[in-house]
C-alpha cells in the first residue's frame, strides 16, 4: 500500500485524537507483540519516518556514557563484556528501547545523565564506563525526540531537522491530514517520556527499528529521569561489536543525591592493560580529566 493510501484510512482530527488518546490507555501489558501492532496500527494507521544520518567525522568525536551497578564477587570487572550490552537471556523486562529478550547497549550523552539514569542510591559503589565511537561510515539512526525537546539538549537540533523532514513529508503526502500526522508524530515521540513500565508500546517501536529493519544502528530518545536536558542512546548488539571501543571506567560513588541534584566521589579507574581491565588508583590528571567531564554535564544543563 502507498502512503497516500495510509492517509485515507486516518478520519478528521477530532476523531483520530480520540484514537490515539484511546492507544495511549489500552493495556497493552500482558499484550503479545503482534497484539501491540494490531492495536498501535488499529488507532494510529501508520508509523512516521523516525530515521536520521550523522556523517562519520561527526558521530566519530562523541563519547558516550554507561553507567553499571555490579554484584561484587559475581561479576568479573577485568572483562570489557561486563560493562557492555547484556546477553539477551538475562532481558527479561522491556526497557524503554528493548523488548525481553532482546539485547541493547543502553548509553548516555553525557556522563552526569548516565549516572543519573542508573537509579543509583547513596553510599552504592557504580562503575561509569566511557565508550568511543570508530565508524567507518555514515550511521543511521531513529530518533524519537518531541518538538518541544529543551533547547539545550545537546541533540536540539537534530530534532528540529528531523521534524522539519517530517513537517514537509506530510505536505507532500496530503494537506489535509496534515494535523493528523504531527498529532501522530508527537504522539509517538510523547511515549518516550511518558509511558510507563513495561513501556509496550516503545519497547514495540524500538524493537521493530532496531531488528525489524536493517541499517538502524541506534535509538536516540529523551533522557527522563534529567527532565529531558540529556539523551539516551541504545545501540544495536551489532554495532557496539564493530563500531564501540571501551575505552576505560570509573569506581565512583554517590555521597549526596535529591532528583538531579548529587555529589559524588570517585574511586579506581580501570584501563585495558593487554587481556583485562587493569583497575588502579587514579593519577590527579585523571581525576582531573573525569571531574571536566562530569562538570561539564551539570553546568551546561543545570543538574
Amino acid at each position: 500500500m502507498e502512503p497516500k493510501d495510509f492517509l485515507n484510512e486516518i478520519p478528521d482530527f477530532e476523531t483520530y485524537k480520540n484514537d490515539l488518546e484511546m492507544l495511549k490507555n489500552i493495556d497493552l501489558s500482558s499484550s503479545s507483540d503482534k497484539e501491540i501492532e494490531e492495536s498501535f496500527y488499529k488507532y494510529a494507521r501508520l508509523s512516521p519516518h523516525f530515521v536520521s544520518k550523522i556523517n562519520q567525522e561527526e558521530f566519530n568525536s562523541n563519547i558516550f556514557f554507561r553507567v553499571r551497578n555490579l554484584k561484587f564477587g559475581v561479576e568479573d570487572i577485568s572483562l570489557i563484556r561486563t560493562f557492555s550490552y547484556p546477553n539477551p537471556g538475562f532481558c527479561n523486562f522491556n526497557g524503554r528501547a528493548n523488548i525481553a529478550g532482546k539485547s541493547v547497549l543502553y548509553t548516555s550523552d553525557y556522563a552526569i545523565a548516565a549516572m543519573i539514569e542508573s537509579k543509583q542510591k547513596v553510599d552504592e559503589i557504580g562503575f561509569l564506563s566511557l565508550w568511543k565511537p570508530k565508524v567507518d561510515r555514515d550511521v543511521q539512526f531513529a530518533i524519537f525526540l518531541p518538538k518541544r525537546i529543551k533547547g539545550n539538549n545537546p541533540w536540539f537540533d537534530k530534532a528540529i531537522l528531523l521534524h522539519d523532514y517530517l513537517n514537509n513529508q506530510t505536505i507532500n503526502l496530503g494537506k489535509d491530514k496534515k494535523s493528523q500526522l504531527d498529532l501522530l508524530v508527537e504522539f509517538v515521540c510523547d511515549q518516550f517520556i511518558f509511558e510507563k513500565p513495561p513501556y509496550s508500546i516503545t519497547s514495540w517501536l524500538s524493537n521493530k527499528m532496531l531488528y525489524g529493519y536493517n541499517g538502524i544502528d541506534f535509538i536516540l530518545y529523551p533522557s527522563v529521569e534529567t527532565d529531558s536536558h540529556f539523551c539516551n542512546i541504545a545501540f544495536h548488539p551489532n554495532f557496539v561489536e564493530k563500531y564501540l571501543e571501551f575505552d576505560k571506567a570509573y569506581e565512583f560513588r554517590f555521597e549526596y543525591r535529591k532528583g538531579t541534584k548529587l555529589e559524588y566521589s570517585l574511586g579506581k579507574i580501570g584501563k585495558l592493560d593487554l587481556t583485562f581491565i587493569d583497575w588502579k588508583s587514579p593519577t590527579q590528571e585523571e581525576i582531573k580529566s573525569i571531574s571536566r567531564i562530569i562538570e561539564k554535564g551539570k553546568k551546561n544543563n543545570g543538574c
